[in-house]
Parts: C-alpha cells; structure tokens; sequence
C-alpha cells in the first residue's frame, strides 16, 4: 500500500505533478541527447564507408553481448543509492557498445538510408509516446498485460535466433517481426511511468528510462531496416550485400 499512497500523492499534489513534468521533460531531452549522439557517428561512419571490422576485427555480437551483460548488472544494482555518475558510466558505455556494434553494419548503407530508417522509427514510435503520456489508461495496456507479452515474445526470440543463424533468411525477418512486436508494446508502458501514470515512483531514474527509450528507438530502426531489406530482396529477387551484412561480419 505504501507504492500506492505515493502514487496518489504524486498525481494530486501540484506540487509532485509539476515534478513528474520536469522528469519527464529531462528523460526525453537525455533520451535525445543519447540517440542523437549515437545516430551522427554512424551517419559519418556510412558516409566515409569506414570499416570498423578491419580496425577491430572482433564480431560484432561481441560488442552486444558486453552491452547486455553491463544492462544486466544494472538492472540488479540498486539505481537510488548509488551515485549518478556510476550509472551514467554505465548507461553510456551501454550506448557506446551498441553504437560500436552498429558501427560494423553501417557503411554498407547509404547516409540517406540510415535517415529514412532513422525517420520511420520516429514515426512509429512518437504516437505511442504520446498514447502512453495522454490516452485514457483504460485504452492502454496494463503492466500484466504488457508483461505476458513481452514473456511470450522473449520466448520466441531464442529459437528463433538459433534458426536465424543456422538456416533460412525468413526465420531472420520472423525474429525482428517478434523484436518489433515487443518493442512496440512496451513502449506505451515506458511513457506511462516517466509520467508517473503507474504506481511507482519514477523520480531519480532518468539515466534508466533514458536509457530504455535508446534501446527501444535502435530496436525499431533494426527491424525497420530488416523489413525494407526484405522486401528489397523479394523485388530485386537477389540476396544483397547489406541484408548479409546483419547477420554476418562485413567483408
């Protein structure tokens, strides 16, 4: 009941409510400031077509995998006791890992297609935002609701990276289509509690909620960018050299 009560407090007291707006704003404006950052340099990347591999000859999952283990280890870390410069250490070298690993892909695509990628996400994923910041909570999925998903989607994933990796390309496009399907969900929760529409309290993890927001807009660009390989693939009826690149270390 104590969650409960500082939910209340939170969403009548003027006071709180003009808080919840500040974080809120701050969130959005480092969430921003995360993307923007990690989107110039592998604009610039794919504009000298530099090749990252050549200069670290690492695979690239290497690079996720490090960035999963650090969102792992903050996850389990009590983010409120600890100073914020341990986090934000942490959330930017989260950033700094997943732009790395992006960074092995990028330079067999176009400037122009990172941005037209890059577009298609925000319009995806700015109405969900606003959804979750401003519809009625009884339109909007709940936590349990949003969970059984996300559990299901999770399932799915593992077995559907194996295949995707061992065998067909279509098994690669049914992963991102369930990478897609999560993202999309979670993302109407995410701006719900920033706004402090669930009952808990979301004051004092900006790094943390800044940092879901980034994950969530490189996830929608990953699929995004798959999908329109694919359907590249099925007009030019040839296996082009920047949908292998997703899955492979680039020559």
């Amino acid at each position: 009941m104590p969650c409960c009560s500082r939910w209340r407090r939170t969403t009548e007291d003027p006071s709180d409510a003009n808080e919840l707006r500040v974080f809120a704003h701050t969130v959005y404006i480092k969430a921003v400031v995360l993307c923007s950052v990690s989107a110039f340099l592998l604009m610039i990347i794919s504009s000298l077509k530099f090749s990252v591999v050549s200069v670290l000859p690492v695979p690239p999952y290497i690079w996720l995998l490090l960035a999963l283990g650090i969102l792992v280890v903050l996850a389990c870390l009590p983010v409120r006791r600890l100073r914020k410069l341990v986090i934000w250490s942490m959330v930017c070298g989260i950033v700094a890992l997943v732009t790395l690993t992006g960074a092995c892909y990028v330079r067999v695509y176009d400037v122009t297609d990172l941005v037209i990628y890059i577009a298609s996400m925000l319009l995806v994923m700015i109405p969900l935002l606003i959804c979750g910041a401003k519809c009625r909570k009884p339109c909007l999925p709940n936590v349990l609701f949003t969970g059984v998903v996300v559990c299901l989607c999770l399932v799915a994933l593992f077995p559907l990276g194996i295949l995707a990796l061992l065998s067909h390309r279509y098994y690669f496009v049914a992963f991102s289509a369930v990478l897609f399907v999560m993202g999309v969900v979670i993302l109407p929760l995410q701006a719900q509690f920033i706004h402090g529409r669930l009952r808990y309290e979301p004051l004092d993890l900006e790094p943390i909620c800044s940092l879901a927001f980034f994950i969530d807009a490189w996830i929608l660009v990953f699929c995004i960018c798959v999908f329109v390989c694919t359907i590249e693939v099925e007009l030019i009826g040839d296996y082009p050299e920047h949908l292998a690149g997703l899955s492979t270390v680039p020559r």
